[in-house]
């Protein structure tokens, strides 16, 4: 039975505690400190302009910059950049419904027939951050949140296939430009995409890397498997050697005539005729057999040399279009291998690194671009997963390793760059249609 309390206890006020007389074990950080190192980073605005590292604002100039007229004769180059004073104090541009902004102003040089001009041209204005890390416009308070983002890299995944197989497959994720994907069929052969969207482009995976330099079969052997060379003095050499894959093409050098190539396997017959045509050494892919992914692809592959390989591959990116050696070419280069248009980003080369086992050095983050080593690590690594090879796990895309933050000043670095980049195709057709006769061109 409960007891019921006495009124004694009921007129009892109850028992206060104050935690206001502790003192603080922890002082409170500056929350705001992240948003507004990120806009600093980004404008610059208290470093001389010929002290700005490359990065914010004065990226994306020199990514745009210099720009060539088609003749090549009319070049444009970005010198530096300044920023004005704000005209109003935050409390007043809100009470008169304004932006709190700054003027930015850029110098130009300009190199044409007539000779060399240097102007400052009027960009407009750009948003500048309070003490509070807030932005005014038009008289209202507004913040810039953070944003979470996939990090550019590398990421190794794997799926169940509808028959059971389970399907291993990479991509490589830059911070700006095409996405590289490879991935292995029931078949396993591993086929290369570029751009998700455009999942129907496939390539296989060898044709990829012909186009990348390694034009031969024994390019590809060499680089994937460890090869040593044999001696054939005679027929008893044949049963150590009968099902070895070749590593390279064994042919007579006076009458061109050819006994094997790289990647076949060795019968006792290609030997016998090795041994009468007096071929007494050989070179042999040690770990390599029929059921290797690269020694399949290559059966399958129909492409033979650097030039086919790239034809086929821009056939396949660009169907409809006359597929020349000069197009294809120019269309790898631009994908991968140009940086205003496929970057990394530090963040990207450092994670790709780390995982494909290459160097982390400052030299090394430099590299933002695509390089056919990271390609032939990729599916080296890929191959090794598939294997079961304990040295190779897959990734979780989820796990926040995978995740990284863009702050206030990288959003808006963007933003720029979009506006940069609709900029510069106005300036292209402006410097090839201007009429030299006529007028003077000027950079503003």
């Amino acid at each position: 039975m409960l007891r019921q309390p006495s009124r004694r206890a009921l007129r009892q006020p109850p028992r206060r505690v104050s935690f206001s007389e502790k003192e603080d074990i922890l002082d409170l950080p500056y929350l705001i400190e992240a948003q507004m190192k990120s806009y600093d980073q980004f404008l610059q605005a208290d470093v001389l302009p010929e002290e700005r590292e490359n990065f914010g604002l004065q990226e994306v100039f020199t990514e745009i910059f210099p720009l060539k007229s088609f003749d090549e004769k009319t070049v444009l180059e970005y010198i530096s950049y300044s920023l004005g004073v704000p005209k109003y104090t935050p409390e007043e541009c809100i009470r008169r419904g304004i932006s709190y902004n700054v003027t930015l102003k850029v110098k130009f040089r300009l190199t044409d027939e007539t000779g060399i001009k240097e102007e400052e041209v009027y960009m407009g204005t750009i948003p500048v951050m309070t003490d509070k890390a807030t932005f005014i416009i038009n008289g209202a308070e507004r913040v810039v949140v953070s944003q979470l983002h996939r990090s550019p890299g590398i990421c190794f995944e794997q799926e169940r296939h509808p028959r059971g197989n389970i399907i291993y497959s990479t991509r490589v994720i830059p911070y700006r430009g095409s996405w590289l994907e490879a991935s292995f069929d029931i078949n396993d052969c591993i086929n290369v995409y570029v751009d998700r969207k455009k999942r129907k482009r496939k390539i296989l995976a060898t044709t990829f890397i012909r186009c990348l330099g390694y034009s031969s079969n024994a390019d590809i052997m060499e680089e994937f498997f460890d090869t040593r060379k044999h001696k054939i003095k005679s027929e008893k050499d044949f049963g150590k050697l009968v099902g070895k894959i070749l590593a390279q093409d064994v042919a007579d050098e006076q009458s061109g005539l050819v006994f094997g190539r790289a990647s076949e396997k060795l019968t006792t017959a290609m030997l016998k005729r090795m041994l009468d045509a007096g071929v007494d050494l050989i070179r042999i892919a040690e770990d390599a057999d029929e059921s290797s992914p690269i020694i399949k692809m290559l059966a399958k592959d129909a492409t033979d040399s650097y030039e086919s390989a790239l034809k086929d591959f821009y056939r396949r990116i660009r169907p409809g279009e006359p597929a020349t050696l000069s197009n294809a070419r120019a269309a790898m280069m631009r994908l991968f291998f140009d940086s205003k248009r496929y970057n990394l980003g530090k963040v990207g080369r450092y994670k790709l690194n780390s995982k494909l086992g290459f160097p982390i050095t400052d030299e090394e983050l430099q590299h933002v671009t695509l390089r056919k080593e990271d390609v032939i690590a990729a599916l080296k690594y890929l191959i090794r997963l598939k294997a079961g090879d304990d040295t190779a796990n897959v990734d979780d895309i989820d796990h926040l390793g995978n995740r990284r933050v863009r702050s206030v000043g990288e959003l808006v670095q963007n933003q720029c760059r979009i506006g940069l980049a609709r900029m510069e195709k106005i300036i292209r057709e402006r410097m090839n249609l201007f009429d030299f006769s006529s007028d003077a061109l000027t950079p503003g």
